[in-house]
């Protein structure tokens, strides 16, 4: 195939044009300026291509805090007492692990509650649910963590003031502003900012003190208070209140400081290896009291960093050591997996379980918070809908499943304190009649047998009675007894019918619960646990905790694909778009595109993503594709553009020309035609274009005949108009030194054949006429040529005396050809095939014989008036203005 400049142009600066733009679409990819759209997409794939998703594990469901339960227990927090109590009851569902996303972090009061026998007792908070934890023992507790950002100058100076009050807690704010050294253009901001943090500053001196001593192996807290504060007073004497809020913050910090370090036996140590990536600095937010932490199973941090969560970090780094997300470990315990033995690479973590190893793909992100690379992100296989309620319901997504209320638990709690009450209840009973009358008294029967029997007496000895009396006549003793009699029935027929209730809502749980990994998490609508995620706008962080158990237990994990692969995408879309966009038109083009946009985004969802569970950037090559389509196609308008510009300028110059040309020839064409008083000449022409390739002259030579030329080149426009223009000018040269027209004919067509090498030629008639009427002549394949030698003899046609010039070098004719004669009235007509050859719009010719009839017609008159009588009788056969030649 040929390629035209103009093609040859296009081609090049759309190729340059387009790798420049694929190059910065890549960079801009890898730099994270299109992570918004691709973020977008990704959430589009998330809801759309779920074909391929295995069926959710059943061993995971949830217990939720809802709406409904906190108009029924209680507002939210709880008494720590009443989640003890659901604790209790879900032990004797035993349930392979429960995770409990919410962190106890702070001491609870005891509280005093009313007996039924109005009585009051303290309920103890915080050992009630260190011993329902303990008695469960498969509980993963939930942590708190703020990422630690890269140290700017402001946070380098704070970290300078919690070292130095770190050895003197006591000092106040002045005292440590003047032992800090601070640099004087920054010294009034940092003064203000340490003045507002102070209080914080020395809660995390205090903090970091009791842990310099729990290292120091100090692990007493009067040691600890002791050794922070100097003096706390003299015995016998009151400690001052400046004292006391010290030793209670020393207090708080200590309890702190211990959960800690129960926490390091749920961390990991860090891998030996080099790794390209770490996961993020973190610092202690919220962790559970030290109680909960010695009695735990596991913990976890739940923080979610993002604002809408596709990804989280498997771990954050604290303290050097690597603490898991609480997903992670509650997965790790419901599939037997141990944590401690994970292995770890840039690219997975691989921890071995009883079922094979668990192998979990990890990438590296960049935080804006940590600014820099952050490892061991793990992608969240959404499923579902955008109702988190109906995720587990597969496939239709339409009921709520593995989702029971908290109420269905505290339902037995209640029943079981509403029998415990009742018992109390009918021992108060038995007590009061026993001492109302003796004779009531069975010893050595159990409670429902004396119970019977005593309603049995009672009915007997007619205290039933009672019951149907006025309340207003009835004596202070009689009121006492109805009191009990109603109480004792009531009770009675509850316990009858409590135990069996119980005992079905014991299976009820056991069915639900049993062998499985129980997610308990607020889900009601006041409470802020609520993240966003790429199917829901707002979901329970247990949720999404949840998807990751299922995740890991599903061994259905998502894999991103390496920075190479994706620009390597890149750059492929921006070639494509960029090669069709330079080769076909622009609207079959655009379709085109669209048309590979959309089976990228198709096999991009359906194949990769969902199929194959890769994540590969959508964004990127889709955005080269149309960004390069528009750079490469304004490049390609700019080349065209300037193309037709230059064609036009060269066009209008070109036009300028021919019309110098046209002007030229048209100067060619002789001003007087009459040259000889004994004849009468005429001539007339006409080019089929601006220029045109015959002509005619006519001119008086040196001996005073009359020179007749007619010539014919072969083509239409400006070339033979040149090439006959140069024959006219060599005729007229030559005709200086040979007498003869044959001998001027060959002389000129040894000099054309030189020039034109064969590949034009030009016809041409050459006579010289005298005054007596004898014609010398010649004719270079020119024709026809038609002469009488009077007005009233037959017409006749002369034939060609040599081939046309310019075709061969032989002249193939002799040099002198006999003289015509033309007697008075005798005449001679030359015409050229643009006559004789025009069409009809039949495509007849208009032939010579016509060319005759118009000649005898007019013959009789001037010269003038046969050549406009071949004129109008041309153009009335044409029927058109413009002739063909």
């Amino acid at each position: 195939m040929v390629i035209s400049t103009l093609q040859r142009r296009i081609y090049v600066s759309g190729a340059i044009c387009g790798c420049a733009l694929a190059l910065l679409i890549t960079l801009l990819d890898l730099l994270g300026w299109l992570s918004p759209l691709e973020n977008w997409l990704y959430d589009q794939r998330a809801v759309s291509c779920q074909y391929f998703t295995p069926k959710p594990s059943t061993d995971i469901v949830y217990l939720d805090i809802d709406n409904e339960a906190l108009e029924t227990i209680q507002r939210w927090p709880w008494d720590r007492s009443r989640m003890a109590a659901v604790l209790n009851e879900l032990k004797l569902a035993n349930p392979k692990v429960l995770m409990l996303d919410i962190i106890f972090g702070d001491a609870q009061k005891n509280r005093i509650e009313e007996t039924p026998d109005q009585q009051y007792r303290e309920i103890e908070e915080d050992p009630a649910l260190t011993n329902a934890i303990a008695g469960l023992g498969n509980v993963v507790l939930g942590s708190s963590f703020a990422l630690q950002p890269a140290m700017d100058s402001a946070a380098k100076r704070r970290a300078d003031a919690v070292q130095l009050l770190t050895r003197n807690v006591l000092l106040e704010a002045p005292e440590l502003l003047n032992l800090l050294k601070l640099p004087p253009n920054d010294r009034d901001s940092l003064r203000s900012q340490i003045e507002g943090e102070f209080t914080e500053i020395r809660r995390d001196a205090i903090r970091q003190a009791v842990r310099n001593a729990f290292d120091s192996g100090k692990e007493s807290l009067d040691s600890i208070q002791r050794n922070l504060i100097v003096s706390l007073g003299k015995p016998g004497e009151p400690v001052p209140y400046k004292l006391k809020m010290h030793l209670g913050i020393i207090a708080q910090e200590y309890e702190h400081v211990r959960s800690e370090r129960i926490l390091y036996r749920a961390m990991l140590d860090a891998p030996q290896q080099r790794l390209s990536a770490l996961p993020p600095d973190a610092t202690y937010s919220t962790i559970p009291l030290p109680t909960l932490c010695e009695k735990m199973a596991g913990s976890g941090y739940t923080d979610h960093q993002d604002r809408v969560v596709r990804s989280v970090p498997l771990f954050v780094q604290v303290d050097g050591r690597f603490y898991p997300q609480i997903a992670l470990v509650t997965a790790c315990r419901l599939a037997d997996a141990d944590l401690s033995k994970a292995v770890f690479t840039d690219h997975s973590v691989t921890i071995p379980a009883a079922q094979g190893n668990i192998c979990i793909p990890v990438h590296a992100t960049y935080s804006e918070t940590m600014h820099r690379q952050v490892g061991f992100v793990m992608d969240i296989p959404w499923y579902g809908t955008h109702q988190w309620e109906t995720m587990n319901d597969w496939p239709s997504h339409r009921a709520f499943s593995q989702h029971y209320p908290i109420d269905s638990v505290w339902s037995v709690v209640e029943a079981s304190r509403r029998l415990q009450s009742n018992d109390a209840l009918l021992d108060e009973c038995l007590k009061f009649f026993y001492e109302l009358d003796p004779s009531f008294k069975h010893s050595g029967i159990d409670r429902p047998t004396a119970i019977d029997r005593l309603q049995k007496d009672l009915h007997e000895l007619g205290y039933e009675q009672l019951l149907q009396s006025d309340p207003m006549q009835r004596s202070g003793d009689e009121k006492q007894i109805v009191r009990f009699m109603t109480a004792l029935k009531d009770a009675a027929g509850q316990n009858a019918l409590l135990p069996a209730e119980i005992k079905s809502q014991h299976a009820l749980l056991a069915r639900r619960f049993s062998g499985k990994a129980v997610l308990i998490g607020a889900t009601a609508t006041a409470t802020s646990d609520f993240v966003t995620t790429s199917l829901h706008a707002r979901c329970p962080g247990v949720v999404v905790h949840g998807v990751m158990i299922n995740a890991i237990v599903n061994r259905h994990f998502l894999t991103t694909s390496p920075w190479w692969l994706n620009c390597f995408l890149v750059l492929l879309a921006g070639l494509v778009a960029t090669a069709i966009t330079c080769m076909l038109p622009p609207a079959r083009g655009v379709l085109l595109l669209l048309l590979i946009g959309f089976a990228y985004f198709v096999l991009n969802g359906r194949l990769f993503y969902d199929r194959l569970n890769w994540i590969v950037d959508a964004a990127a090559p889709l955005v080269a594709i149309f960004i390069c389509w528009g750079g490469v196609l304004v490049v390609r308008t700019i080349v065209e553009t300037l193309e037709r510009l230059r064609l036009k300028q060269e066009a209008a110059m070109i036009d300028h020309e021919i019309e110098l040309a046209r002007q030229v020839q048209k100067a060619l064409i002789p001003k007087k035609l009459q040259i000889m008083e004994t004849v009468d000449s005429h001539g007339w022409t006409k080019a089929a274009t601006t220029t045109g390739g015959d002509c005619f002259d006519l001119w008086r030579l040196k001996d005073g005949r009359m020179g007749i030329l007619v010539g014919d080149a072969s083509g239409h426009g400006l070339g033979p108009s040149i090439v006959v223009s140069q024959v006219r000018a060599l005729i007229r040269s030559m005709c200086d030194l040979y007498e003869e027209p044959q001998a001027v004919l060959n002389v000129v067509n040894a000099r054309l054949f030189e020039d034109l090498d064969g590949r034009k030629f030009c016809t041409c008639f050459l006579g010289f006429l005298s005054d007596d009427g004898k014609l010398s002549w010649g004719s270079a394949g020119h024709g026809p040529m038609l002469w009488a030698p009077t007005s009233d003899a037959e017409i006749k046609e002369l034939d060609g005396t040599a081939l046309p010039l310019g075709v061969s070098d032989d002249p193939c004719a002799e040099e002198v050809i006999p003289v015509l004669e033309l007697q008075p009235g005798g005449w001679l007509a030359v015409v050229s095939d643009g006559i004789f050859e025009a069409p009809n719009p039949k495509d007849e010719q208009f032939g010579v014989e016509r060319i005759n009839e118009c000649i005898r017609a007019t013959r009789e008159g001037p010269s003038e008036a046969s050549v406009e009588a071949i004129r109008r009788c041309v153009d009335a056969w044409q029927v058109k203005p413009i002739p063909d030649d």
